[in-house]
């Protein structure tokens, strides 16, 4: 039978209080090794995403883009997905629940983005609306 005294307790802690200062910075350190490993697996995906909207981007929409231009617009494309894992995770669905749902809707959010501009480039028209100017701005 194990009795837990205020004694007992005190001698405990007086054992244990030298090690109280590294208490914090292992858990800081802990915490960073968690939060970098979630974002390198983050980063991971993104790396099979982007290829994903190259391959799309490619043949689907007929887009020019290089890796790292489908890379930049995965990554934007990305915080949909991430915000609905959070959502699902937070309402007691585990991620798994749907196993490609993110990766779905990361393409899902690409091809709705970038039809109009598809279509646009088929007829000729200009896709962006970007105006430039070569003329150097007034001086006052």
């Amino acid at each position: 039978s194990f009795t837990l005294s205020e004694a007992l307790v005190n001698t405990f802690l007086t054992h244990v209080e030298p090690y109280f200062v590294w208490v914090a910075p292992i858990i800081v350190l802990l915490l960073f090794i968690l939060f970098f490993t979630v974002l390198l697996f983050n980063f991971v995906y993104l790396i099979v995403g982007a290829l994903l909207v190259f391959l799309l981007g490619r043949f689907a929409l007929k887009q020019d883009w290089s890796y790292g231009t489908a890379y930049r617009i995965g990554l934007h494309a990305l915080t949909l997905p991430v915000i609905v894992d959070m959502f699902l995770t937070m309402g007691g669905f585990p991620s798994h629940f749907l196993p490609f749902a993110p990766t779905i809707l990361l393409l899902l959010v690409v091809y709705v983005n970038y039809k109009p501009a598809q279509r646009e480039k088929e007829k000729g028209e200009v896709v962006s609306t970007v105006e430039t100017s070569q003329e150097p701005p007034a001086q006052s």
